[in-house]
């Protein structure tokens, strides 16, 4: 698709919206709490900020520090998130985008200054000091996809790549037909060839994209860490001159949070099809509970289990791998039942083994199954040939197995 029919389908989405205005503030409450949560936790964790998607929700919506993580680790998310409350009060208030204000962001979402590995120019590893809401002192030189160094502006042309860059955008933000998602999209970009900070470039980048949009009456996007590589892909296109995968790839981020609103006023769930881990999260406080009391295999038990913690589990794979579709030739699912028994170290020995043509009926099956050849579930999914060219062939397999045993039974 095309970032300018991607452009007219946000102005669709738009309207459709506005016809659905105003929300209830309990709905949009909700939307918004859902889209800061999933900023926080995509902006924030990865190498070195280790909170889950549960921790993270926790903190944020809750105040409640669960787990077990370095106490730095949740500060830093705290503050990000009261950074974030910051710029939607600014949205809503209006404010100039300067020098002055930029290095206020830098300086509310870092806790002191500190250390960070950096490589100079020939790519030998060094430590460089990060200082707090001041330019960078020291070159930014990262290594790209392809091995080779990346360049950006040195620390002696920074204060004056800012300064054009915040003159360029006072000017384009005036015209009155500017398009807010190419606006943000080309100062996103800008704003990284700079890197005018030693750390925290990508954070802060991310707050002044949303905040653009949302001074324009758009609402903030979310760059997932599952979407990184075509995030990365698409600057890399950007500095070969090519600039629409990157404003593609912000428009259907804009459509993603559209779409969450238009759900929550129409009153549809807004949870994320993506999100596994609410449903890991649930299967394991299930099984924590299930843990109090050994119970033997029987089909009474395993049938409960079934029903209550592997079929909505189950059912939300296939339904996830199957959005992958769109992306290759051949794709095959295979729902099986099998007996573990007697199988020896050559795989020899009596197995049994049916093939389920839906997840109900692999309920079926499991009722009938003997206990005592120790029955498992195998769901596999492998997809082949990829469907566009230009790229290698990129294969995928995923097997998840249940397998039930005379005390217990484990997922892998």
């Amino acid at each position: 698709m095309s970032s300018i029919h991607t452009l007219k389908n946000i102005e669709k989405l738009r309207e459709e919206l506005a016809d659905l205005s105003p929300l209830k503030p309990e709905i949009e409450n909700r939307v918004l709490q859902k889209i800061r949560l999933e900023w926080n936790f995509n902006s924030i964790t990865g190498d070195r900020n280790a909170l889950s998607l549960e921790e993270t929700r926790s903190l944020i919506l809750q105040g409640t520090a669960k787990g077990n993580k370095p106490l730095k680790d949740y500060l830093e998310m705290k503050i990000h998130n009261d950074t974030i409350s910051w710029t939607f009060e600014l949205a809503n208030l209006g404010f100039i985008l300067s020098e002055d204000f930029i290095k206020q962001l830098h300086e509310s979402i870092i806790l002191e200054p500190y250390e960070i590995q950096s490589f100079t120019k020939k790519g030998k590893p060094i430590l460089k000091m990060v200082e707090i809401g001041k330019y960078k002192t020291a070159p930014n030189y990262f290594y790209g996809q392809n091995g080779k160094i990346l360049n950006f502006a040195t620390p002696e042309e920074t204060p004056e790549k800012m300064r054009e860059l915040l003159d360029w955008f006072a000017l384009e933000s005036r015209i009155p037909s500017v398009n807010p998602v190419v606006l943000a999209t080309e100062f996103h970009y800008r704003f990284i060839r700079i890197l005018p900070f030693d750390d925290a470039n990508g954070r802060i980048a991310k707050i002044l994209t949303n905040l653009i949009l949302m001074q324009f009456s758009y609402p903030p996007i979310v760059i997932k860490k599952a979407e990184k590589n075509i995030y990365h892909f698409a600057l890399q296109q950007a500095d070969k001159g090519q600039i629409e995968p990157l404003r593609d790839f912000f428009a259907r981020c804009v459509i993603a949070s559209l779409e969450i609103y238009l759900k929550g006023a129409k009153g549809e769930s807004i949870e994320d099809l993506d999100d596994l881990e609410k449903d890991l999260i649930f299967l394991e406080e299930r099984l924590l509970k299930l843990g109090s009391k050994i119970v033997k295999r029987e089909k009474v038990v395993l049938l409960d289990i079934f029903d209550r913690s592997l079929l909505p589990l189950l059912s939300r794979l296939i339904e996830n791998y199957s959005r992958f579709d769109r992306f290759y030739i051949d794709k095959k699912l295979a729902i099986i039942i099998t007996s573990l028994s007697n199988l020896g170290n050559n795989g020899d020995g009596e197995k049994k083994s049916f093939q389920a043509k839906s997840i109900p009926h692999l309920r079926e099956l499991l009722l009938n199954e003997p206990l005592n050849l120790n029955p498992a579930i195998l769901i596999n999914y492998n997809y082949h040939s990829f469907n566009r060219d230009g790229f290698s062939d990129v294969e995928y397999h995923n097997q998840t197995v249940v397998r039930f045993d005379e005390l217990e039974y484990t997922i892998t």
